[in-house]
Parts: C-alpha cells; sequence; structure tokens
C-alpha cells in the first residue's frame, strides 16, 4: 500500500546516516578522541557566518570535560545575553528539554559540559528564529537535566533498531523516567549520552509519533560529539529530524550540495559555537508551517526561489518504542471492501471529500455494501493509552457525494455504557460530549440511504490536546 510504502522508505531516512560513510564518519564507527569524531552532518565551514547571524562572541570554549564554569546550570540561565532565551510558555505544547543520560558504568557529566550544551541550544534557538522568517522558534523547557539509566551503553544500542541506534531505547526509559506517554509527551528530547560510545552508536533524532505536529522527538548524541568542532550543525540537522524533517533527497535533491540544513553539504559545517549557515528550504518551511505543537506562532510566507517547483511532502513514521505503543488498533465485522480497512482510517492521510481526491482504499474504510439504512456500523477501537475523551472528529463521505454517515454513537467498552448517541450532518464534523475515560471504545455510524458507509478518518480529542492524530491533515475540521 501507498502509505506502508512510504513508512518503510521513511525508516530507512531515519537513521541518519551519510550515503557513502567514510573512515572518518563517527556515524559509521564513532571514536572517543574528539580530534576524530566529528559529527558527519558538520565541520569546520570555509566561510564566516552571514551577516544577520546573531552577534555571538563565544570566547574560549574548554573541550576538558573536568572543566568548570562559573555559570549557573540550575534554573532559567541566560548565557549569551545578546541572544534570546526561549522558556516554554503556556500553550506551547511541545519543547525542547536538553539532559544527560549517564548509562551504568560511565561518569557524570562535569558543569562544564552542561553549560556547553546550554550555550549549544541557545544557538540553535536563534538560527531557528531567522530561519523561520523571525517569526517562531523552538522553546526550550529546562537548563540540562541529568538522568541515571538503568542498563550499560552498549544495552540501548542493542536493543534499537539499527537505523535508529539507541535512541529508541533511550527514549522508551526517558518517557516512563518522566512519567510522560508518547501521545501527551510535551518534549523533544536532545539526549547526549555519556560514557564510551559502543561500536554502531550514532546521532541520530526523529519524531514520536510521525508526521507533522504529531507530538515530541528525541535526538541522542555521544558525549564526544558535544566536544567535537561541529557539533551545533549537527545538532541543527538532527533537531530538524525530531521536528519531522527528512533528509533532502527523499525529495530528489543531492545530499552534498542542496542548501537545507537536512543535506550533508560541507560547506554548512560549523566550528565550535558559530551560528551555522545552513538554510530551510521551502520543503523544510512548508513542514514546519505545520508542525504547530513546536511552533504555534509561524506561518510560512511560501516564498521561494522564481521558477521553485516544492516537490509532494514526506512525512517520517513513529518511533519504535517497545513499552510505549503508538497504534490504535480496530477491528470491525461490517465489512471492509476494495482492500480498505477500519485501520487504514486511522492515525493516516486524512484527504477532503472532494472528486480530486476520490476514494482511496490506502487511507479509508469502505464498509460492506447493502447495508440496512438507518441501522448502524461499528468498529471496535483498542486505543494505546486511555483517554479523558471529550469530542470526536468523524469524517465520510468520499468523492463529495458517496457514503456520508448520519449518526455517532460511542460506547465505552471498559463499562459497557453509551456515552454518545447523536445525528451528525456533515461529512467533517467535530462532536462534542462530556469526557469520559477510556482504553477501548465501540464506534457506531449511521448507514445513510446508500446502504454503506466511508469513512476517511477518525480523530480523537482530549480537551487542547488531539491524541493519535492523522499524519496530514488537508483541510480544518468543522
Amino acid at each position: 500500500m501507498y502509505l506502508r510504502s512510504l513508512i518503510v522508505a521513511a525508516l530507512a531516512c531515519a537513521a541518519c546516516r551519510p550515503l557513502q560513510p567514510t573512515s572518518s564518519d563517527p556515524r559509521r564507527q564513532p571514536d572517543t578522541e574528539v580530534d576524530d569524531d566529528a559529527p558527519p552532518d558538520n565541520a569546520p565551514p570555509d566561510d564566516a557566518p552571514p551577516d544577520d547571524a546573531p552577534p555571538v562572541d563565544p570566547g574560549p570554549v574548554d573541550p576538558d570535560p573536568d572543566g568548570g564554569d562559573d555559570v549557573a546550570i540550575d534554573g532559567q540561565v541566560t548565557v549569551f545575553p545578546e541572544l534570546p532565551w526561549v522558556p516554554n510558555p503556556v500553550g506551547r505544547l511541545v519543547a525542547v528539554k536538553p539532559l544527560f543520560a549517564v548509562p551504568v558504568g560511565a561518569r557524570m557529566p562535569s558543569q562544564g559540559e552542561r553549560t556547553l550544551l546550554a550555550k549549544h541550544l541557545q544557538i540553535a534557538q536563534a538560527r531557528y528564529q531567522q530561519l523561520l522568517e523571525g517569526q517562531d522558534t523552538f522553546a526550550i523547557e529546562s537548563t540540562p537535566d541529568v538522568v541515571t539509566l538503568a542498563h550499560d551503553g552498549a544495552w540501548y544500542l542493542e536493543h534499537s533498531p539499527e537505523w535508529i541506534p539507541a535512541t529508541a531505547a533511550l527514549t522508551d526509559e526517558l518517557l516512563t523516567h518522566y512519567g510522560l506517554d508518547r501521545h501527551r509527551a510535551p518534549f523533544v528530547f536532545v539526549i547526549v549520552v555519556m560514557g564510551e560510545v559502543p561500536d554502531g552508536m550514532s546521532g541520530n533524532g526523529m519524531p514520536l509519533n510521525g508526521g507533522y505536529a504529531n507530538g515530541g522527538g528525541a535526538v541522542s548524541l555521544p558525549q564526544p560529539y558535544l566536544l567535537s568542532p561541529n557539533f551545533q550543525s549537527t545538532l541543527q540537522h538532527e533537531l530538524g529530524h525530531a521536528f519531522g524533517l527528512p533528509h533532502v533527497d527523499v525529495y530528489g535533491y543531492d545530499m552534498s550540495s542542496n542548501d537545507s540544513i537536512m543535506s550533508y553539504n560541507l560547506g554548512h559545517h560549523t566550528d565550535g559555537l558559530e551560528a551555522g549557515v545552513g538554510e530551510l528550504i521551502p520543503e523544510d518551511l512548508f513542514a514546519l508551517d505545520k508542525a504547530e505543537r513546536v511552533f504555534p506562532r509561524f506561518t510560512w510566507s511560501g516564498a521561494a526561489p522564481p521558477g521553485y517547483v516544492r516537490a509532494p511532502t514526506y512525512f517520517l513514521h513513529a518511533m519504535p518504542l517497545q513499552t510505549h505503543p503508538w497504534e490504535v488498533i480496530a477491528s470491525t465485522n461490517d465489512g471492509e471492501m476494495f482492500g480498505s480497512a477500519a485501520s487504514h482510517a486511522l492515525q493516516s492521510y486524512l484527504r477532503p471529500s472532494s472528486s480530486d481526491v476520490g476514494f482511496d482504499a490506502s487511507i479509508m474504510w469502505h464498509a460492506a455494501y447493502d447495508l440496512v439504512p438507518g441501522t448502524l456500523v461499528a468498529v471496535d477501537l483498542d486505543l494505546p493509552v486511555p483517554v479523558a475523551l471529550d469530542a470526536m472528529g468523524v469524517h465520510t463521505e468520499h468523492s463529495g457525494v458517496h457514503h456520508r454517515a448520519d449518526r455517532l454513537r460511542i460506547t465505552s467498552l471498559d463499562d459497557g455504557v453509551v456515552r454518545v448517541d447523536v445525528p451528525i450532518t456533515s461529512a467533517d464534523a467535530r462532536v462534542s460530549f462530556a469526557p469520559f475515560v477510556a482504553s477501548r471504545i465501540r464506534v457506531q455510524l449511521g448507514v445513510p440511504a446508500s446502504g454503506s458507509i466511508t469513512v476517511r478518518g477518525l480523530r480523537f480529542f482530549e480537551g487542547a490536546l488531539e491524541v493519535f492524530p492523522p499524519i496530514d491533515v488537508q483541510r480544518p475540521i468543522d
């Protein structure tokens, strides 16, 4: 299916490795020697930062991991007074949370290392403000935490897919540590992993729930990367992945020469605390415009070079986490016609009911034909986490005319109580109701005169938060 093929391709992209790694590339084999451990996406640039780069005078950077720093690290800190430090404001759903993860047997980070990471995040924050046309940047939740892990470094590598080495297992444990689930997680973790670097561990990043605007994310970087000269441009690149950006080669662009920070263009490499010169191309800006949980104030102007044709959108899949499931499980006894499935209408692409789109079995559910008008079709849903549900989006009908549902009934299968039973009059309806907590629900839809129902999508709301959202939505809900 189209959706599944995109998922497979996206997983390969998420590993964040050069297509042809060299012997000096730490993503091939990270080294604990700082001089040989330059993250692959960054290296010292030939040119100075652009004229409009933030005015940064960082002074010398002491790479000694035991070195101190007189900048206070607890509480809010501004390490460069001339640069903004954007905290996580009320109403913003996702902020960057930096931390040092300390595996069993590894040393604790020094205050100098914690301050250096805070400095790099502040520079990256200012750079994203520039790249997002001055409208917004990511928020930073706090100065770097220190989290003691349950296993040694090699364990996290062994328990993560090879295309996202160590990050999945690290993120799984950190969500539990902070008492979070992946669907409501308010953070993009930036994880610096202390200790010796196991063979195969590299820097990488990925969104937690895939798509755009679908929640938090995670970046993990071995500690030697922090001390390398090109950490800043690596950080900007990996944050892009955690915000949902793929590599530019998925759009057909050259990884070695493209202007995007999501390429491997050597001209983007930073040196120490430089701000960097990589850009966001129209495909990146289009994507981050949709990342409303991270960048609620950014609206892309649509500006592009003359003659530029933006490539089709591309989505990263959800991060595989062993103890924090992602998927809503659907089952029905009311038919799945033409290769469609009830599960296709969940956490997928939500397309409008129009003649331009038509019927797409890979992202819709078409129930059986010849049903009795006025009866109900049902789909049972097992939710990955309990939800205090207070509204649902119900998107039925295809091609602008066919098979629109006319009723919604919701039953909590946890207690067998019918919670909602109302008519619906729109192909794209949002139905609000008294909140109830459930982990299993039955959604029933009224069969219209046509004798069948097509479901393009079901959406779930918990107050201001949409949980288990679609990968992409082409138009707002009514």
